[in-house]
């Protein structure tokens, strides 16, 4: 009876072990406040030597060093643009929320073409985390929530998959890691990072105590997470957890 009293204790404990992992907070680095106004979307530049985010208080995206510190900015037409992501070295997207739109542009801001997806849904419920494929030329797309989905286009545009999530409330940013060939998401609502695979399934999922958090990038060789919050404007720096 002692002996199985024990080994109870034991997996109990073995269990809470892996519930800390699961649930375990990304440890905070670093906190940069940034001069972009409501910054939304958060990827590498092409050569990776810069963060790139973009503003929907004023349709500008901005290049800044890992330090938060503004290197170059371009303005551009339109509104409601909640998502960025780099496509080469001579290419920009960005998503527009509402009317559920891709807009493609070049570095100087000329706007090369509009893509116009059949997704339709509720208005400030839209795009809000676009990712780019490098290996295949797929994009994913994350619809915010009502429903809270994860969208594949292939390299023609068209979509191939359309995956409803409902491990977080909504998503508010995302990123396509190329090292792992994993997608990583963040949820404002449900204050969480999470990692999946790029159907969507649910491989982990951390509390991270921010709030407003819009913009995800994660740097695999540096172990490092970049997340921007639009409330307080603040670049925020991670450590990759294990």
């Amino acid at each position: 009876m002692k002996q199985a009293f024990i080994s109870l204790i034991f997996i109990l404990f073995i269990i809470g072990c892996r519930e800390k992992k699961i649930n375990e907070f990304p440890q905070l680095i670093s906190k940069i406040s940034i001069k972009v106004p409501e910054p939304s979307g958060l990827t590498f530049s092409n050569d990776g030597k810069n963060l790139i985010t973009v503003s929907d208080a004023n349709s500008t995206i901005y290049w800044m060093t890992f330090k938060g510190e503004i290197v170059k900015q371009i303005s551009f037409d339109g509104y409601d643009y909640e998502a960025v992501t780099s496509l080469d070295k001579n290419t920009i997207a960005v998503a527009l929320e509402d009317l559920r739109e891709i807009k493609y542009l070049t570095e100087a801001g000329k706007i090369l073409f509009t893509h116009k997806t059949n997704i339709t849904g509720e208005i400030n419920k839209g795009f809000e985390g676009l990712a780019f494929n490098k290996k295949n030329h797929h994009t994913y797309i994350a619809n915010e929530k009502n429903p809270c989905m994860l969208l594949e286009l292939d390299d023609s545009l068209q979509i191939i998959s359309q995956t409803v999530i409902n491990f977080v409330s909504d998503i508010s940013g995302l990123f396509y890691e190329e090292k792992n060939d994993i997608l990583w998401l963040i949820s404002d609502e449900s204050r969480a990072l999470v990692k999946c695979d790029l159907k969507g399934k649910l491989l982990k999922k951390y509390n991270i105590a921010i709030e407003k958090i819009e913009g995800i990038a994660v740097d695999s060789e540096k172990k490092l997470i970049y997340i921007v919050s639009d409330l307080d404007e603040t670049l925020y720096i991670f450590k990759l957890p294990e």
